[in-house]
């Protein structure tokens, strides 16, 4: 193939980008050298990278813009039997200027060397090299727990970076993010020998102060999630926000939600990897706006009425002989006119003042 035999240009990248595929080499790479047939003594040099292909598709690119710049020509293909993004070219050059994890695992004197060499024990040279790490076996996802609202809050975010076979990277990677943060990590062993190494807030703001999202493309994507979900819950209200943005009660809410008159979405909680919908109710800025134009309008009905003067429905029905129902009945079906007045924490029907007279003349006609 033509993708192969291509030397390594490695002035043409920065040490931040070395140090980034050294990163991503630990966690997601293998190298090999064999030979292309039996009777043939040519030697083939294979670097593999291997990415999720349904949620790294866009890193696995990444890493081949990379390698190209690098003056390589890496071959990328998506393989649907494993549901993997490969990453592949052969070269000499790249082989053996990628470390072997698996002498470094076992010397620990080279491992630190290696360290050393290439500043991974500093800042400027071990945020993208721990950016590699995250890429690779690492993730940011959002964590719910159980009947709480949903809408993607930043703390409820969590990175965690696994390992198993090379359990020094976990070993650094911890260490070096308590270096920014005392303290902000957790070790989480597993019975099948998985180390988790979860980052918490105070970590995950040390890392993003001293710009890992310049170089992790998780990262990035959490960020930019994380924003989303920011806007999106600023744009939502509960009940009890609509009331106090309103200047209503909750009630007076919460009796237009029941009845339809507010249109509202449902918070959303994760159970069993399922999203289950929860009886919390989320208003769009939208429909509040259209809810704060309703009640303008009702408040200055209100205030017409008030001022033009008139009864009550109660007393209006004392006064005719009449039960309270009859009259309530002919306001739900439209024959009397009627507007719903809020005071101090009641409500009751106000019956504007020709209305009410109107009705008590058709009333003094029947009688006679």
């Amino acid at each position: 193939m033509s993708m192969g035999r291509r030397e390594l240009k490695i002035h043409s990248l920065s040490s931040e980008e070395k140090n980034y595929i050294f990163g991503l080499f630990f966690t997601d790479g293998y190298s090999c050298i064999h030979k292309l047939g039996v009777k043939k003594s040519s030697l083939a040099y294979d670097v593999w990278f291997y990415f999720d292909s349904d949620k790294e598709q866009e890193l696995a690119f990444r890493l081949a813009d990379l390698l190209k710049k690098s003056g390589l020509n890496p071959h990328v293909w998506k393989d649907a039997h494993r549901r993997m993004m490969n990453v592949h070219t052969s070269s000499k050059s790249l082989l053996h200027f990628l470390p072997d994890k698996e002498v470094l695992r076992d010397d620990n004197m080279l491992r630190e060397r290696f360290s050393k060499e290439n500043s991974l024990l500093n800042l400027e040279g071990g945020l993208p090299f721990v950016a590699g790490l995250l890429d690779g076996d690492g993730y940011c996802m959002v964590r719910v727990a159980r009947g709480r609202r949903y809408f993607g809050e930043v703390h409820r975010w969590v990175w965690v970076f696994s390992q198993y076979k090379y359990l020094f990277l976990a070993d650094y990677f911890k260490r070096f993010v308590d270096s920014l943060a005392p303290g902000s990590t957790r070790t989480y062993r597993q019975a099948n020998g998985v180390v988790n190494i979860r980052v918490l807030k105070s970590g995950i703001t040390a890392l993003l102060n001293a710009g890992i999202a310049k170089y992790s493309w998780k990262v990035a994507q959490w960020l930019r999630r994380a924003n989303e979900a920011k806007i999106e819950r600023r744009s939502y209200y509960n009940p009890g926000e609509v009331a106090r943005a309103l200047g209503i009660s909750y009630i007076s809410v919460w009796r237009r939600l029941k009845a339809g008159k507010i249109k509202y979405r449902r918070g959303i909680v994760a159970r069993k990897g399922k999203p289950h919908s929860l009886s919390i109710h989320y208003i769009s800025a939208e429909e509040v706006e259209r809810l704060r134009r309703l009640v303008d309008r009702e408040r200055e009905i209100m205030k017409r009425v008030k001022e033009e003067g008139g009864m009550r429905l109660v007393d209006l029905a004392k006064t005719l002989g009449l039960a309270r129902q009859t009259l309530h009945k002919q306001y739900q079906h439209g024959k009397l006119r009627a507007t719903m007045v809020r005071e101090g924490g009641h409500r009751y029907l106000l019956v504007p003042r020709d209305e009410a007279e109107n009705l008590q003349k058709s009333e003094e006609k029947v009688e006679h």
